[in-house]
């Protein structure tokens, strides 16, 4: 079995400030546009990036964002749609309770759409990490996700040629974020109904949830809501943002064993923070590490894994995970 080329894109963020909450101004320099850009066209493999709005897409600006695009055969994968780091959504986005907020929220949505389309970009991130809460009564946990329902239908109406795909998180920056787990994103997209909503699956959301991955990913892929990926890796405790298989190194074998196994054909999206690392090198690293692993997870399929994982043969599908990744 050919072991087939993976699409990689990288988001922007990974050559910004790179605050923290102790150190705000970052601790890297932050690059200008079209340097950053350099940055992730030099390194190999990576034809995709991932862009901001509002941010380094402005209303003003797609013509720019497409010739710099153009000048590095750079493909703009997918748009993250900022809804989270202004003060102004500090009690939530589409389902705040002043009307006015939502309101503003989902012109910004609609407002990214149209930033998309001009820059030939096909799929929206949306990510509500200020919709949830801190505190016990604080909200009223059934008006929240009818909110977030018929706020889904109404955006996959009025943006019908686009993917929708929602993120979610167990925490931060609230403690408990409205959609916290694949289950909940998946009940989201399905109660809404449409069909170009879907899921984008953080791996280290994931993991942060206590959730198995490669598990994860094949619900969503069987109910055709896997839209995007975001790759990364952490302790399990926190969203890190590490080097891909830095830690769970075997459970990204997995993942891409089901991913293969399932027929995934999006982006592989490198979603990192490199607070003191080089970010090329985090990147370059976390690609080597993904292509490795797909060729063994190609391997694992020819060498009968998927009689193994049926007869529930845990060890013997181990056993052959490991001479498979280690060659001995």
């Amino acid at each position: 079995m050919k072991v087939k080329k993976l699409k990689y894109s990288v988001g922007t963020w990974q050559y910004g400030p790179l605050g923290d909450r102790f150190v705000p101004g970052g601790y890297q320099e932050a690059a200008a546009f079209p340097a950053l850009l350099d940055h992730i066209a030099a390194i190999e493999g990576v034809t995709g990036v991932e862009l901001v709005y509002p941010g380094e897409v402005a209303d003003d600006n797609h013509a720019f964002i497409v010739e710099e695009l153009q000048k590095r055969k750079l493909e703009a994968a997918h748009l993250c749609v900022d809804l989270y780091a202004h003060k102004k959504w500090r009690f939530g986005s589409i389902t705040a309770d002043r009307e006015e907020t939502r309101r503003e929220a989902v012109q910004t949505i609609l407002l990214a759409a149209e930033a998309a389309r001009r820059i030939g970009c096909r799929s929206l991130n949306l990510w509500f990490g200020q919709d949830g809460h801190d505190y016990l009564f604080q909200r009223h946990y059934l008006s929240s996700w009818k909110r977030l329902v018929d706020t889904l239908q109404h955006l996959a109406t009025e943006i019908p040629d686009l993917r929708l795909c929602l993120e979610y998180k167990l925490k931060e920056p609230r403690t408990h974020s409205l959609v916290p787990n694949t289950h909940a994103a998946l009940l989201a997209v399905e109660e809404a109904g449409a069909p170009n909503l879907g899921v984008t699956l953080d791996v280290g959301h994931a993991m942060a949830a206590g959730e198995n991955m490669a598990e994860a990913a094949s619900l969503l892929m069987a109910k055709g809501r896997l839209f995007h990926l975001h790759l990364n890796d952490n302790y399990r405790y926190w969203d890190d943002d590490m080097a891909v298989g830095s830690v769970h190194t075997l459970e990204f074998l997995e993942l891409l064993y089901w991913l293969n196994r399932c027929g995934y054909e999006g982006w592989f999206s490198l979603d990192v923070y490199p607070f003191r690392e080089d970010p090329a090198r985090v990147t370059r690293y976390s690609i080597d590490m993904l292509n490795t692993l797909q060729a063994a997870a190609v391997t694992l399929q020819e060498a009968g894994m998927e009689e193994l994982i049926t007869q529930e043969k845990a060890l013997e599908a181990l056993e052959l995970a490991r001479k498979t990744l280690f060659k001995s």
